[in-house]
């Protein structure tokens, strides 16, 4: 793969064998990206995928910083972060695109501090016992 190629990738899955991201800051183009159970360095070249409309996290321990990051996200429409630690999901008040959020297995449990997101959600998942569609 040559890094002119790095621009026709729409979809991407990296499993936690993959450390550092930085190199997605290459790949701007990308519209779907999975991170898989790892401790992924530079999460912060995810700020320059503004065509992303998906992300699904499973497994992965996000600082309150890349939480904010990815509300940014200007196309992020499906948002998905499963088994992940996080300090809270109050960062993502940002996310004000977003119509899909599952946060299924996530701690700290948000059952309390997601209603600020609701007004643009038309499915919320937090368990699996919990499937909300507005």
């Amino acid at each position: 793969l040559y890094t002119n190629e790095l621009w026709n990738i729409i979809s991407l899955e990296l499993t936690g064998d993959v450390k550092n991201v930085a190199e997605l800051s290459k790949m701007p183009f990308i519209e779907n990206l999975t991170l898989q159970q790892g401790k992924y360095e530079n999460l912060s070249a995810i700020s320059t995928l503004t065509n992303l409309k998906a992300l699904n996290i499973n497994g992965v321990t996000l600082t309150s910083d890349e939480i904010k990051i990815i509300a940014s996200l200007p196309e992020l429409v499906s948002l998905s972060m499963v088994r992940c630690n996080l300090s809270s999901i109050a960062d993502l008040s940002g996310a004000t695109q977003l119509v899909h959020l599952d946060l299924i297995y996530t701690k700290p449990h948000p059952y309390t501090t997601f209603h600020y997101l609701l007004k643009t959600l038309v499915d919320f998942v937090l368990d699996f016992d919990l499937h909300l569609h507005y």
